[in-house]
């Protein structure tokens, strides 16, 4: 029941972020029309001061959170268990994957609020509108693709909307600032954007989930973030410079 349980997690994350999400969009909107002889950066810096805050916050409880003892043979030396991911032959073809998947994912996808921000010129409130309603896709694909993994497994969940992905950045191509499209048409590609989202998410999570052997899984999903964190900001970098 792997995938219901952090379907059913992941939905109650969805649903404060889709809360805080909108309490920022207001309060950026509100500082703008309060204080229109500041700067934006000091409404900036405020918000992100208050993000620290509760970061901090997060911590004392995550002090409290008990760990399980995990018992590792003293034999199996950091460097051989360092080295068991890229020795995993099916391992090493999910990384592949996540390579140029991250690469090619964050090679545009930091420049859609830019794009709406600057281009479309659309206001702070509407497009953490946007944001909350892509995460109310999101707290209900989590549910239904935790579902769905159960009984279809992961990997046919992955390709399903890894292909709903790639086919999303296409339909941006015909966006512009009249209402139709402002008020639909982004409305709509959020809604999908978020709910095919959820099911890659939690699914490319448990599948390294699955695939890691019980003794020594954190090594397998330290390789999986460092490759996919590396991918991801170097698709950033190269998605700015183009």
């Amino acid at each position: 029941i792997r995938g219901r349980y952090f379907g059913l997690r992941n939905s109650a994350l969805s649903l404060f972020t889709l809360l805080s999400t909108i309490l920022g969009g207001y309060y950026l909107d509100w500082f703008k029309t309060k204080f229109p002889d500041l700067p934006m950066t000091r409404s900036f810096e405020i918000l992100f001061g208050l993000a620290v805050v509760l970061g901090g916050i997060s911590i004392l409880f995550l002090l409290k959170q008990p760990e399980p003892v995990v018992e590792t043979k003293p034999e199996n030396h950091l460097r051989e268990r360092l080295k068991a991911p890229l020795k995993d032959n099916n391992f090493r073809k999910l990384l592949r994957f996540a390579v140029f998947w991250s690469f090619g994912v964050n090679f545009a996808s930091p420049f859609f609020i830019v794009y709406m921000l600057q281009d479309l010129q659309l206001s702070y409130t509407l497009v953490s509108i946007y944001t909350v309603t892509s995460a109310m896709a999101d707290l209900i694909g989590m549910w239904a693709w935790g579902h769905f993994s159960d009984q279809l497994g992961n990997r046919a969940v992955i390709i399903i909307n890894s292909f709903i992905a790639t086919i999303l950045p296409f339909l941006w191509i015909f966006t512009d600032a009249s209402p139709y499209i402002v008020f639909l048409f982004l409305p709509l590609l959020h809604l999908i954007g978020g709910f095919s989202w959820a099911g890659y998410n939690l699914c490319s999570v448990n599948l390294v989930l699955r695939m890691a052997p019980k003794e020594g899984n954190s090594v397998y999903f330290a390789t999986w973030n460092t490759v996919n964190g590396m991918s991801a900001g170097l698709g950033a970098v190269v998605g700015g410079l183009a």
